[in-house]
């Protein structure tokens, strides 16, 4: 459908220069140069305002290529192309819902009155595993079943939550009902908003679609707590709620540079036992912390991820009316609620780092080489710094406790370093974090 003026093709192609998309790769090259220029001469920028100059510069250049599209007739192609797949869809649902509906009630004729009954129960398995994958919200694809098969819970704490599995299954699939039907029906509404480039008439579509994705992902997230609370024994029941948002929530609980490092340092086989209880202390006042930071992130992203499903819809249909004044497509502006995800979550990469960096003090510098190499160096979700301790961590840690100033660690002066981490007095937790500032992020 978009060849016809991404690619040059097509009737009125993209301009006559190869199409949107040679003119976009283009104009990705000029502004990099443009970065790069400005800061030879010394203008120096953070990751943030690189982000929105680049958005900008590019969102320009788009804006410029879609202008002549749309003068060219690209546009009008396009949409045509859209009448034909409209036509088709419409027709196909039809045929579809006809199929199905048929298909059913051959089946059902052959069973006997024993296997009707089951025909309910068999029919929520088939829909549960046939469609609850299409969710694109995070939690909303997931099957607790599933996560509670791989836990590995005892047979008592099995007891203990399988109490719960009918009224899980019913909800569930009462809610992916509602879902699979809104999103077959509402198909032909929002192919024709695109067609039309009607932005406002898709984002009432979007926004109901949200929100029966949202109710998939409520039911799991409603039946963690149930099936959490419960079992009796305070470990399974810490251990099926950290593997249940895990498995829903796979963004947040992806392993972190410090869950790395700290995994890499215990299996260090030259550790003293001083520094192996130092690093245990250390990992675990670093999981601590970690936890409610990730429980906030959560929240936040439930917010920014329904309003990028919209957001992003939005793009895609005005886009289609030659208009790129609501963002690109493929990226553009994010909502607050977005940018907050991301601050937030930039905030936990410095707290990450922070421990990283706790972690390097407790071990010789040979030892430091045997930790993880970080993936980027600075930047959103990067934690920097490279392999070694930074010289100004190293000259903090130093300042503290030389106290003969020679330049070294004694065998004294790092025990009392140990103990000071285990204590918590080691700094490098970031503004806003800890036991005593958890509202603040």
């Amino acid at each position: 459908m978009m060849q016809s003026f991404m690619s040059g093709g097509g009737a009125g192609g993209g301009g006559g220069g190869g199409g949107i998309q040679s003119s976009m790769r283009e104009a990705f090259r000029e502004v990099r140069e443009e970065l790069d220029e400005m800061e030879a001469n010394g203008e120096v920028m953070d990751e943030e305002a690189r982000r929105a100059f680049f958005r900008e510069r590019m969102q320009e250049a788009a804006q410029e290529q879609m202008d002549v599209a749309r003068e060219n007739g690209a546009m009008d192609e396009a949409r045509g192309i859209m009448s034909e797949m409209l036509g088709i869809l419409e027709q196909w649902l039809s045929t579809r819902t006809r199929l199905h509906d048929q298909l059913v009630s051959d089946v059902k004729v052959q069973l006997t009155d024993d296997q009707l009954v089951a025909w309910p129960a068999f029919d929520r398995f088939l829909t549960r595993e046939k469609t609850l994958p299409r969710g694109r919200l995070s939690g909303e694809n997931l099957n607790l079943f599933m996560v509670l098969d791989d836990a590995g819970l005892s047979e008592e704490a099995f007891e203990q939550v399988e109490k719960h599995f009918d009224d899980y299954e019913i909800r569930l699939h009462d809610a992916l009902m509602a879902r699979n039907n809104y999103l077959m029906s509402s198909a032909t509404q929002m192919y024709k908003a695109m067609r039309d480039g009607d932005a406002d008439a898709a984002r009432d579509i979007l926004e109901r679609q949200v929100r029966y994705r949202e109710a998939v992902r409520n039911v799991n997230d409603e039946y963690r707590v149930i099936f959490a609370g419960a079992i009796e024994d305070e470990n399974e029941r810490q251990a099926i709620d950290s593997a249940i948002l895990a498995d829903a929530y796979q963004r947040i609980y992806r392993q972190t540079s410090a869950e790395r490092s700290f995994d890499a340092a215990m299996a260090l086989e030259d550790l003293s036992d001083e520094q192996l209880l130092a690093v245990n202390d250390l990992q675990v006042a670093y999981m601590v912390e970690l936890a409610p930071r990730n429980l906030q992130l959560i929240n936040l992203l439930r917010k920014s991820e329904a309003i990028e499903q919209v957001q992003r819809g939005e793009r895609m249909v005005s886009m289609m009316n030659g208009d790129l004044s609501r963002g690109m497509p493929w990226g553009g502006e994010r909502g607050d609620e977005e940018n907050k995800y991301r601050e937030s979550m930039d905030r936990r990469n410095e707290f990450d780092q922070s421990y990283v960096e706790r972690l390097k003090a407790l071990l010789t510098p040979e030892q430091q080489e045997a930790l993880p190499q970080s993936r980027r160096s600075g930047g959103w979700g990067g934690w920097g710094g490279g392999n070694q301790m930074s010289d100004e961590r190293r000259k903090e840690i130093m300042d503290k406790y030389d106290t003969d100033k020679d330049g070294e660690l004694s065998r004294e002066e790092r025990g009392k370093m140990f103990e000071s981490f285990r204590n918590g007095e080691g700094g490098g937790r970031g503004e806003g974090g800890g036991r005593g500032g958890r509202g603040g992020q």
